[in-house]
């Protein structure tokens, strides 16, 4: 269906919110991504939209694409560097968190960072605690 969304002339494609904005292509991109199909180059076009995205909050809706998309193919660890400085202050309880999406993933060093820039204790702390639980290799 996306490839035949794309052959349409402009006035027959619908508008949709970024990433979106080119519903045809960005749903190929994001289905063959999901299905495993390509899925670096699929990762890389959402990427690459972020990059080229000069408005803020678009450039939040396309980061928060990007690791719901990694996290469905399991390349969350290594999307979350690109999208931090869009997403390091969401913490949803009820959604989106990035505590807990740094956590799940392995990428407490970025946590940490993204605590620090951000003078946040809480995310901090977190970090702590979980080194510090982190199993302790037995001393020769």
């Amino acid at each position: 269906m996306s490839l035949y969304g794309q052959q349409l002339s402009e006035h027959l494609r619908y508008p949709a919110d970024v990433p979106f904005d080119d519903y045809y292509t960005a749903s190929e991109q994001f289905l063959r991504t999901v299905a495993g199909i390509d899925v670096d180059a699929g990762l890389g076009w959402f990427s690459q939209r972020l990059h080229q995205e000069p408005d803020a909050p678009d450039q939040r809706l396309i980061a928060f694409v990007l690791v719901d998309l990694a996290q469905r193919c399991g390349k969350t660890a290594d999307v979350l560097p690109l999208a931090a400085p869009h997403l390091s202050r969401m913490e949803d309880p009820n959604g989106f968190s990035f505590t807990a999406c740094c956590v799940e993933s392995g990428r407490l060093d970025l946590l940490e960072q993204t605590a620090v820039d951000n003078g946040d204790i809480l995310a901090m702390a977190t970090v702590l605690l979980m080194k510090n639980a982190a199993p302790q290799s037995p001393s020769a």
